[in-house]
């Protein structure tokens, strides 16, 4: 079989349904691991910290030499550490009671060392095959609505078989999901490979942080990172704890609704975003996602979780546009740049599911509390958005 870019621009969309494994599928288990190995709200954000602390130093690491090595090796690799790093989780029920936990951090060690280069890879792969570059922003949406389909598809899966073969036999859902990186391992060897701009001639290198537009745009990725991994980590635990359902309906009506939600507004904008102001457009966002964040702390079971989905909606192009803005602002620019922009999306992804659990520990009303971080970051995102559009109005 000969492969072509097509193929390549299909490895990208699956590889971002493995990001989606790295992202969302250990959260599912949250409730198991509370009940089978007593693990509280602080030591399950850890994992969350850990996952986009190591995510962001692989981002660090990526602003340097990502360009130099190219595209397929570090591919290769990623898909490899994170199949690894599945494969841990599931080694992780044959370790002592003390010791689960530890494991536990190993597995997300590996498999976020491999996300963290998806995130840092994929997008500029996309941005540079071969195509129209006026289509470009849709394409981006497109391929972060692929992610989204793939939490979706992760989430029902892994709530029906846990609802069908029940919790004690966990540990055989990692091994199913590791079939994906193994799958994308062999494509990636495959297909062909564009050629990565050198770091020397980036628009970043050597100072990437004296650019104001850039800093005030990764404030901006910080701030939509931490609104979407807040909601994303923490809706199925909320829904099922806070709101008393059981674990398949919370799934279902807690990160399922979040993941369809935000897919279909980056299928939206995919489809019309080349219409739309796109500074105008995050800003009503931003607004729109503290009033969903705020819905979550209204009586009842129904509104809250329209929260948890609409929550969704409001993030749910923030990434591909921040991205899209970046790639247009500085177009000679190498990965090195989008490094630079997912580090401080993993910034937010860590420390905002992170606080949010030290204060559900700290707090009687529980996770309930700790979701009311999101409206702060949506605050701060708010303002980032008014400022990055006073500055690119007057050097326009």
């Amino acid at each position: 079989m000969k492969f072509s870019f097509v193929h390549t621009k299909v490895l990208c969309y699956t590889s971002y349904f493995t990001q989606a494994i790295v992202n969302c599928f250990l959260p599912l288990l949250f409730i198991v691991f509370q009940n089978q190995y007593g693990l509280s709200y602080e030591r399950l954000g850890s994992l969350i910290f850990v996952n986009f602390s190591v995510q962001m130093l692989v981002d660090i690491l990526s602003v340097r030499y990502a360009d130099r090595i190219g595209y397929r090796k570090l591919m290769a690799g990623a898909h490899l550490l994170c199949l690894i790093g599945f494969i841990l989780i599931s080694a992780a029920v044959i370790l002592p009671l003390r010791l689960v936990y530890w494991g536990l951090i190993m597995a997300v060690v590996f498999y976020s060392f491999g996300g963290g280069l998806l995130e840092v890879l994929v997008s500029p792969l996309l941005q540079q095959l071969p195509g129209d570059v006026s289509t470009k922003p849709s394409e981006m949406s497109f391929l972060h609505a692929a992610f989204c389909c793939g939490q979706v598809i992760v989430i029902l899966t892994t709530t029906l078989i846990l609802r069908g073969t029940g919790a004690s036999i966990w540990w055989v859902l990692p091994l199913l999901w590791a079939v994906v990186p193994m799958f994308n391992l062999f494509l990636t060897m495959s297909v062909p490979m564009p050629k990565t701009k050198s770091e020397a001639n980036a628009v970043l290198s050597p100072s990437p942080m004296k650019n104001p537009l850039l800093l005030t745009l990764c404030v901006a990725m910080m701030c939509a990172g931490a609104l979407e991994l807040i909601m994303a980590q923490w809706a199925s635990i909320f829904v099922e704890t806070s709101l008393s359902v059981s674990k398949a309906t919370g799934d279902l009506l807690g990160p399922a609704a979040f993941a369809v939600m935000m897919g279909v507004g980056r299928l939206i904008y995919g489809i019309a975003g080349r219409r739309q102001n796109m500074i105008h457009a995050m800003m009503l966002s931003s607004i729109a996602c503290l009033f969903a964040y705020l819905l979550t702390l209204l009586p009842g079971r129904i509104i809250p979780i329209l929260g948890c989905s609409l929550v969704g909606l409001g993030v749910s192009f923030m990434w591909p546009a921040i991205l899209s803005l970046a790639a247009n602002a500085f177009p000679s620019s190498g990965t090195g740049m989008f490094a630079l922009l997912a580090m401080f999306g993993d910034i937010g992804g860590s420390l905002g599911p992170w606080f949010a659990g030290i204060i559900a520990d700290h707090s009687p009303a529980g996770l309930t509390a700790g979701l009311m971080t999101g409206p702060c970051f949506a605050v701060i995102l708010f303002l980032s958005l008014l400022k990055y559009h006073k500055r690119a109005s007057l050097s326009a």
